[in-house]
């Protein structure tokens, strides 16, 4: 069997329409339930990614209550709606502040530069780039809830080859067996329509009680 992989990175939005449209046999993504079933596609869970706050100060193990985070929402949705979709819902959940910027910076220099001006933790979106955290600016864990984010393989629905069977069961075995689809102990919290909440539901999801 012929493989070809394509590490041209594009906003999930995009990669799920080039598997819709069959420029690609198999994605990964982050995709919701409405938007997997709008384009007949199946999204088979491979990682669950637990987010974590970027702030001035040095990387610790304590976690930074969920109401206390900010979340940054760019105004280019060609590039940033799934994240602005997920960041917004969860600042509405938890109470969180939102910030609207104009230049990308979600993620890179542009998105530690936006951290020191806040001056606060800021949730860090799991875009990867290549740019080096600066020294004065650390990590820590999100807590009450733990904001998830799950990363799915995603197929089209109707596509039965048994080349493209072969592959999703080898990356979704490897994926079980690294325990990248665990949820972590303690509340956390991922979209109403996330197409693996039903699956995940059997840990802690929810949120604390808020008074006021």
């Amino acid at each position: 069997m012929d493989l070809r992989i394509d590490d041209w990175v594009l906003p999930s939005h995009a990669q799920a329409d080039r598997v819709a449209e069959g420029s690609l046999d198999l994605a990964v993504a982050w995709i919701t339930e409405g938007g997997a079933a709008k384009r007949g596609l199946v999204a088979h869970l491979l990682q669950v990614e637990q987010l974590n706050a970027v702030f001035p100060g040095v990387s610790t193990a304590e976690g930074v209550p969920a109401e206390s985070v900010t979340v940054l929402v760019d105004a280019d949705e060609s590039a940033w709606s799934s994240w602005n979709r997920y960041a917004t819902e969860f600042a509405s959940k938890v109470r969180a502040r939102v910030v609207r910027i104009q230049d990308g910076g979600i993620g890179g220099e542009a998105f530690y530069e936006h951290v020191r001006r806040i001056n606060a933790p800021v949730v860090a979106s799991p875009k990867r780039h290549r740019a080096v955290m600066p020294p004065n600016l650390g990590r820590r864990p999100i807590k009450e809830p733990s904001p998830l984010w799950t990363w799915s393989l995603l197929q089209r629905a109707d596509d039965d080859r048994t080349s493209v069977r072969r592959v999703v069961e080898s990356l979704t075995a490897f994926a079980r067996s690294r325990e990248w689809t665990k949820v972590p102990g303690g509340l956390w919290w991922m979209p109403e329509e996330d197409p693996h909440r039903g699956v995940l539901d059997g840990g802690k999801a929810g949120l604390p009680e808020v008074s006021g």
